[in-house]
């Protein structure tokens, strides 16, 4: 996949600027930005510095910023006029939605991506005891643990994907309120 980006001229508008995210049918068409100040800045501003309870669409320094961790979890706030990603919202309105857009699009300063989703789910957004495990995972120290991860997302999912994940695989996780 290619997403014409002109990395140069964002990089000269915010250097914290890491890539470029789309998904079919949604409004989710933003900047990928890079929290470099460990405090979630870009919870409540732009990429521009400007605060605002909109956001940005945001990765958190436990991730490379080169998207190449197993996982790489990429946030955005829920707003109820869909943008962000509100819009993720319509993969558990309407189930059929999946098959009409199953992929995300990524496009980053080293290399473009494509992503099949493979699973989405509903959590409390807190530690799950049961797991021993955080849904936000960045790494996984096996293959059994990210085996163990994959196969908690899938069967938690609200749509059987029938999508086959294998260790290796690169996984991103976009996580909202």
């Amino acid at each position: 996949v290619e997403i014409p980006i002109d990395f140069d001229y964002l990089l000269g508008q915010n250097e914290d600027i890491i890539g470029w995210i789309q998904v079919d049918g949604t409004k989710i068409d933003y900047p990928i930005l890079y929290d470099t100040t460990f405090n979630r800045y870009y919870l409540n501003h732009n990429f521009k510095g400007t605060s605002t309870g909109y956001g940005s669409i945001f990765v958190l320094p436990e991730n490379e910023n080169d998207f190449t961790d197993f996982n790489t979890v990429v946030y955005g706030h829920n707003m109820i006029d869909n943008s962000a990603f509100g819009s993720l919202r319509r993969y558990r309105q309407d189930y059929s939605f999946y098959a009409e857009s199953p992929l995300i699009e990524l496009s980053s300063n080293y290399r473009d991506y494509q992503y099949i989703i493979f699973g989405f789910i509903i959590t409390s957004g807190s530690y799950d005891a049961t797991d021993f495990r955080y849904w936000n995972m960045e790494n996984f120290e096996s293959e059994e643990e990210f085996n163990f991860y994959v196969d908690r997302v899938q069967s938690k999912s609200l749509v059987d994907t029938g999508v086959d994940v294998q260790y290796g695989d690169k996984l991103l996780t976009l996580s909202t309120c």
